[in-house]
């Protein structure tokens, strides 16, 4: 018994439909067709438009969280800058956590609870060594 080939048995079932179903099935298969392409691309352009909101935002609370802090740390009020991240935390649904480090990239404060992950310092080093990293300051000329 010979095994028909699937392009010429697709040919065989498509010869002997009706004119209007042809029709139908292509309309269908076109239809459905595009709106797959369109759902793709609806769906990468709003997972890019959300990914920069969400940096956006985070880039903000990370901006505020740095501005009310340093009072904080200058004047070493850990209770008060702990109290904060908590603060910001229950403010804002997008931060799952927040830690400050100090000038040698020791922890300070963390709303961690008892213990502080530290691979999370070593899974961000590269972001810490640009925050940490003190600014180089020129002199000014009158």
């Amino acid at each position: 018994m010979k095994i028909k080939p699937l392009f010429a048995r697709f040919w065989e079932i498509a010869g002997a439909v009706n004119i209007r179903i042809k029709i139908l099935g292509m309309a269908l298969g076109l239809v459905l067709l595009l709106g797959t392409g369109i759902t793709l691309q609806v769906r990468i352009a709003l997972t890019k438009t959300v990914s920069s909101q969400l940096e956006k935002q985070s880039i903000s609370v990370a901006r505020d969280l740095a501005a009310r802090s340093t009072d904080l740390i200058l004047l070493n009020d850990l209770f008060s800058l702990h109290r904060l991240l908590q603060e910001t935390q229950i403010n804002n649904a997008n931060v799952l956590y927040a830690f400050i480090l100090d000038s040698n990239g020791r922890v300070i404060a963390h709303t961690f609870g008892d213990s502080f992950p530290l691979a999370l310092i070593e899974k961000t080093a590269s972001l810490l060594k640009i925050i940490i990293t003190p600014l180089s300051c020129k002199p000014m000329m009158d």
